[in-house]
């Protein structure tokens, strides 16, 4: 007997997939100090609201993490809300920026208050970093390095870019620089990807979709604040499906649990 899967029933096992990898996930972040979690997947996570061009856009990005302050990101101007798309990576509900060509402009937060978004020090020797990004880029261009978080104050950076390579800044301005480059391969410019960043101290590490493409000593530079714009999308042209930033260092045991769960959700693998 040949079963002929129809689309109603792909649906189904797809969404019985991404639940059971969401509550593993909310499982397993529940053991760890979660500082920032945006996830499009479930749509109470996000104020949306419809253009004249019957759109759903973003107005709001609404921070799911369990405890804390949540860091709620959003965007003033009407007209440069990013765009929600229901079936986007793997089928899965994203958010497009289109900010390089100036069609939608950042989420963003001004942080002026309580906890730092990131655990760092005056000395950039002695701070730590998770970073979970689930992203896709599709375009013709995508090659080219585009902005896809910024974390700033008066002198101080913390910056993803992504086009071939991808790019973290750990860095005072006054200074300038990058600390960590990760080639991204042929294959994988234009597929949804898992991207993770681990600075634990000195030792900084980019892995795509579980893979370490970046390992050095990378210290930075050091930071004379801890407060500071949270800026997600950028100058970014793309899709952006979750990211989960941790402040406390992470095992490469609970690394890689956390990445495959993220890319068992996601349809990575």
């Amino acid at each position: 007997m040949v079963i002929i899967a129809t689309s109603s029933s792909l649906k189904i096992i797809r969404t019985a997939t991404i639940n059971t990898n969401q509550e593993a996930l909310d499982s397993v972040l529940k053991k760890h100090e979660v500082s920032l979690r945006l996830d499009a997947i479930p749509t109470n996570n996000l104020e949306i609201i419809q253009d004249s061009q019957g759109r759903d856009r973003v107005k709001k990005w609404i921070d799911s993490k369990f405890f804390g302050v949540k860091h709620n990101l959003s965007q003033s101007d009407a007209n440069k809300y990013p765009i929600y798309y229901k079936n986007s990576i793997n089928n899965r509900p994203s958010i497009f920026f289109d900010n390089a060509d100036g069609n939608t402009k950042p989420l963003i937060k001004n942080q002026t208050s309580g906890r730092s978004l990131f655990d760092i020090s005056s000395n950039g020797a002695s701070s730590r970093i998770t970073f979970f990004l689930i992203t896709y880029r599709p375009q013709s261009d995508s090659t080219t390095r585009t902005k896809i978080f910024q974390w700033k104050d008066g002198n101080n950076k913390i910056i993803i870019n992504i086009g071939s390579n991808i790019d973290f800044t750990f860095n005072n301005f006054s200074i300038g620089g990058t600390i960590a480059n990760a080639t991204i391969p042929t294959n994988l410019v234009k597929e949804p990807m898992l991207i993770t960043i681990t600075k634990d101290a000195c030792p900084t590490k980019i892995f795509i979709n579980g893979d370490n493409y970046y390992s050095a000593n990378a210290c930075g530079t050091n930071f004379q604040q801890i407060r500071a714009q949270i800026n997600l999308g950028g100058s970014f042209n793309g899709y952006v499906g979750e990211i989960i930033i941790l402040k406390n260092k992470l095992s490469d045991k609970h690394r890689e649990e956390i990445e495959e769960i993220l890319m068992k959700k996601w349809g990575i693998i």
